[in-house]
């Protein structure tokens, strides 16, 4: 078999591959790359004009995430300490207070008999209760009603689940923000319900 010989023009032609050459061959400009200086500052301005508006928005939904957090441990809390009352036949209350360690300030939850004394005074050895954290953000509000002791705020259930004493709330706040969120014991039967923002007040 005898070899021929192609040359290149028909080997490329063949093999098509001329577009490699031409692409290759081709010289290209600066200004055919990438973004202009003037393209990336109006990019980082209208970014930051998003983010501006989105930002508020964004705050406000964290913090009512915070909120309907903080509620619904109040009322678990509550429920518990009513049910514990009702299983074992005394009196047992869910306890709240507000820790200031070293500046920092955190709000904490417990549930135990009411015959156990609960106190604020920063030692936890001498606690005879498992007390839980609220998120730290978290405040009690003015509003909150709930009855006082050692600078314990607790509400009391007594063997049937009622409210031991007078009906009161606790309402939970953020640093910053003006929402509220709140448990009340509506009833002295025990009933209880959760409320928002004005219905707190």
């Amino acid at each position: 078999m005898k070899n021929k010989i192609i040359n290149k023009k028909e080997l490329y032609a063949k093999l098509n591959v001329k577009s490699i050459f031409i692409i290759k061959n081709k010289e290209f400009n600066q200004s055919e790359f990438g973004f202009t200086l003037i393209e990336i500052l109006i990019a980082i301005f209208v970014l930051g004009i998003l983010a501006a508006i989105a930002a508020p928005s964004w705050l406000e939904f964290v913090n009512a995430r915070r909120l309907n957090i903080a509620q619904e441990q109040v009322y678990q809390a509550m429920r518990t300490a009513q049910s514990r009352a009702k299983q074992e036949r005394q009196n047992w209350q869910a306890s709240f207070r507000e820790r200031n360690r070293s500046g920092v300030i955190n709000l904490e939850w417990a549930v135990h008999p009411a015959i156990i004394d609960v106190d604020n005074d920063n030692n936890d050895s001498n606690d005879l209760v498992n007390w839980n954290s609220f998120d730290p953000n978290i405040r009690f509000s003015t509003v909150t009603s709930l009855q006082s002791r050692n600078n314990v705020r607790y509400i009391q259930f007594n063997h049937k689940g009622h409210v031991n004493g007078l009906l009161r709330r606790i309402t939970v706040s953020t640093e910053n923000s003006s929402s509220k969120r709140c448990v009340f014991a509506s009833t002295l039967l025990g009933a209880l319900r959760t409320a928002k923002d004005a219905a707190c007040s």
